[in-house]
């Protein structure tokens, strides 16, 4: 049975890595058909949990028309490869396939569909005739996308050692004295929240682009994650309420949240949405969708797409639109202790990619790393820093299969991942906006926020082995916060 596969380390898809500007499409599509048809996986654990594709994610690019003549150029398009191929609707029919126009995306992009399936083999036939396409910069399939949760562990577990302690920690609390995120929204693109006391009042309207959930209401209706309430805790960590003796703080405590939910039911999500929550959080239109009243500076991104984002073009798409509007994109680098490179979006061009330590401030078994082994290619290490990310205290809820009512339903719990080292940094981005707004200063670019979080990080206390990675170091957040108000 043919199983889609991970693509994990790049030199298991037997694709060549060609040196090209970030965002550019030279023969994504073959590129994709090579990794589709690799029988080779590096990532135990990981399933796409589909062997067929029956939607697609296509970006035409030929002449502007108007919207009914481009949706009919987008479905000719496809329909004459389909055409070509004979790729009919059933073993037994004479009737050729036909793609079908579903809806506008984000960017320009496009979602299409067919009446049933492609099977991987037809999929890799469609990717190939359609590679020579000019008009055509890229054609995915609809991909699952997955959170980057770990293991949760045992909710009495109550010191966020993460904040405070020299060897692991971060170096919170001086940083509170300058920067506490007013001012600031980020976005945590994610399952949504569950309400709870210690996060409620800082929430401000977010958007569920889930197909069954689709609208404003962005609440989490479970079921938990092995438990965990993902997008509540995650959300927690970055922006809980804090000095309000209840429960924990987050990181930037005075920052607004924004939820923003791609996943419905399950921990499994869908690149379509994705690629759309993560234009609209940074304030880009999306067709169909309310505008974005309180567009977000940071996103948090503690989601997975185990495919590299050289081929996963969409989701690099989003991230330069949003770092074009000087929001500043932040990723867990996944937990599969191999290269994020191989991540999307951890390994896109424009993300602040974080792994994840431990209390001890060693690497996290589990988390992904950087390698220079593609630096030649055009491709430097795609971690940039690592945080906390192993038994870290955060906001849970009581429910098993829907959430408990607030207050009721309110407890913390700990959790491992680089789905909780990532908000660490997306909360001290917010406090190192938050500093300069309050010195009435511009805010910095994605670009330099990058800059002084690797020059303010500090070196593991225990060392990762050579070909592992860990960026610049462990996130200093009074160093960082400092160094932002001083630029």
């Amino acid at each position: 049975m043919f199983r889609m596969i991970m693509f994990i380390l790049l030199l298991a898809l037997s694709v060549s890595c060609t040196k090209r500007h970030p965002g550019a499409n030279n023969h994504v599509m073959a590129e994709l058909a090579k990794a589709i048809s690799s029988s080779n996986t590096h990532s135990p654990g990981y399933s796409l949990l589909h062997d067929s594709y029956d939607r697609f994610l296509v970006k035409y690019i030929g002449t502007d028309l108007t919207p009914a003549a481009h949706q009919m150029a987008v479905a000719n398009l496809i329909n004459d490869a389909i055409t070509q191929l004979k790729i009919k609707t059933s073993a037994t029919s004479t009737e050729i396939l036909k793609a079908t126009y579903i809806r506008p995306l984000a960017l320009g992009a496009d979602l299409i569909g067919f009446s049933r399936p492609l099977t991987p083999a037809e999929l890799i036939d469609v990717l190939l005739a359609l590679n020579t396409e000019s008009d055509l910069s890229y054609f995915v399939p609809d991909l699952p996308v997955q959170l980057t949760d770990f293991t949760p562990n045992d909710p009495q577990y109550r010191h966020q050692w993460d904040y405070f302690e020299p060897i692991g920690g971060i170096n919170v609390p001086p940083a509170w004295d300058v920067g506490r995120g007013v001012g600031i929204t980020v976005a945590v693109i994610d399952t949504g929240y569950v309400d709870h006391r210690d996060l409620n009042a800082n929430l401000v309207p977010g958007y569920s682009f889930t197909d069954v959930e689709r609208g404003t209401d962005t609440r989490d209706s479970g079921p938990p994650s092995s438990g965990l309430w993902h997008g509540t805790h995650v959300a927690g960590i970055v922006a809980a309420i804090g000095n309000n003796a209840l429960d924990i703080s987050g990181v930037a405590f005075a920052a607004k949240l924004q939820p923003v939910r791609i996943f419905y039911r399950s921990s499994i999500g869908k690149l379509e949405n994705l690629y759309d929550a993560i234009a609209w959080s940074a304030g880009v239109d999306v067709p169909g969708v309310p505008t974005n009243a309180t567009p977000a500076k940071v996103i948090n991104l503690s989601v997975t797409l185990p495919i590299p984002c050289y081929v996963m073009t969409p989701i690099q798409d989003a991230v330069d639109a949003a770092t074009e509007k000087g929001t500043v994109v932040v990723a867990g680098a996944g937990n599969t202790n191999s290269d994020a490179l191989a991540f999307s979006p951890a390994g896109c061009f424009n993300v602040i990619s974080v792994a994840a330590t431990t209390r001890q401030g060693a690497k996290a078994s589990f988390s992904n790393y950087g390698t220079t082994e593609y630096e030649d290619d055009g491709y430097p290490p795609a971690v940039t820093l690592s945080a906390p990310g192993e038994n870290i205290l955060s906001l849970n809820n009581l429910g098993h299969n829907f959430p408990i009512i607030s207050p009721a339903g309110d407890t913390t719990a700990s959790a491992s991942g680089t789905s909780m080292a990532a908000p660490h940094v997306a909360g001290v981005v917010a406090q190192m906006q938050g500093a300069r707004a309050a010195l009435q200063k511009p805010l910095l670019s994605p670009a330099s926020v990058k800059s002084i979080l690797e020059k303010t990080a500090r070196p593991l206390p225990i060392a990762p082995e050579p070909e592992k990675l860990m960026g610049a170091g462990i996130i200093d957040a009074k160093a960082a916060v400092h160094a932002a108000m001083a630029e």
